[in-house]
């Protein structure tokens, strides 16, 4: 999933830093596994070559405000690039806007799964539940059909960024929870005056299904006697227990904020993982760094290693796990059900 164009913008630094946010929070992290992969293949050339056509013209686009910076970066990045100027940013091609490259449609449809994911990450925090914990599943409601569509291709990504298991899609806005409005108190009086109250009685008839229903299919507010509109009014939704609901611009998301057991000991795992990720970063290995790990891992922590060590490997970039560690780089200990576990990382030597 690539950043949308910068160039066909104007240049400021709001839009740049709207640009930078696309392209490390989305691109480069949705694409870390690409980057990080020890096989050369042409798959990674790719992920690297995009990375450094991006860069390149940003820095470009960007050298007549930040001279220096992007002179440093320039010479830094383009140094092995023959087709470049080898002296200064300020003597090569400035980018040229090609118009042709920028899909409109895509760029509304990952918009959309982009709120998707924020949403979800939204209800998360609204139930106190961290990313981390695995959960069952998402219901999206969605009257845009090349959007649903384009999310349930994308669902992978979903499931990645949220940590679900599936994601499932519903047009029946009642599984979302219960619909109520409420006014909006701060419009109705600027524009009704002391006709206020009985604008706020008129609410209290308006079925919230029907506003919401008809919100998202991108029609107007229904007909009423004082010509209410949506900024007039406060949609609620309060799901049902064990779930939390969210609306965003055109879309409904419903987590399933149930924990099993099985659940539980998933949200061990991650949290471990997290730790060992930390260490690395303290250590201040290289993101390609493999590493062998010993720890104090006993009870439920040494059983969800032992079923999951495959997957817990990999995500670590762990190439062994030993009992006893002699001359490790790097140590530190967590809190796990009220006991310390020690953890010993050693990095792998380049053969």
């Amino acid at each position: 999933m690539a950043p949308r164009g910068l160039k066909s913008a104007p240049l400021d630094m709001k839009n740049v830093e709207l640009f930078l946010d696309d392209l490390s929070n989305w691109y480069i992290r949705r694409n870390r596994r690409r980057f990080w992969k020890s096989e050369n293949d042409a798959d990674k050339f790719v992920a690297y070559q995009t990375l450094y056509e991006v860069l390149l013209d940003l820095i470009k686009i960007l050298s007549p405000v930040l001279p220096f910076v992007s002179e440093r970066m320039y010479l830094n990045i383009t140094k092995d690039d023959f087709n470049e100027n080898d002296s200064s940013i300020h003597l090569s091609t400035f980018p040229e806007s090609d118009q042709s490259k920028i899909d409109s449609a895509l760029i509304e449809k990952v918009d959309s799964l982009k709120r998707v994911i924020e949403s979800g990450r939204a209800v998360r925090k609204k139930a106190n539940v961290k990313v981390r914990q695995p959960l069952n599943s998402l219901k999206v409601y969605t009257a845009n059909e090349e959007v649903k569509s384009f999310i349930r291709k994308q669902s992978e990504i979903v499931i990645d960024e949220l940590n679900i298991k599936e994601v499932v899609f519903s047009n029946n806005i009642d599984e979302f929870g219960t619909l109520s409005l409420k006014p909006n108190f701060k419009n109705l009086k600027m524009k009704f005056g002391d006709q206020m109250q009985e604008a706020m009685k008129s609410i209290s008839t308006i079925d919230a299904k029907t506003v919401l229903e008809s919100l998202l299919h991108g029609n107007s507010f229904p007909e009423n006697n004082f010509e209410l509109n949506k900024e007039d009014v406060l949609i609620e939704l309060k799901a049902e227990n064990g779930s939390e609901s969210f609306l965003a611009k055109d879309l409904i998301v419903c987590l399933d904020t149930t924990i099993s057991e099985q659940l539980r000991l998933e949200g061990v795992l991650r949290d471990l993982i997290r730790q060992i990720q930390l260490m690395r970063k303290e250590a201040d290995f290289n993101i390609d760094d493999r590493i062998i790990i010993s720890g104090s891992f006993k009870n439920e922590l040494k059983d969800v290693i032992s079923e999951n060590k495959d997957y817990f490997m990999n995500e670590v970039l762990c190439t062994d796990i030993v009992e006893n560690m002699e001359n490790s780089d790097y140590n530190a200990s967590f809190m796990h059900n009220n006991e310390k576990i020690e953890i010993y990382i050693k990095k792998v030597e380049r053969g």
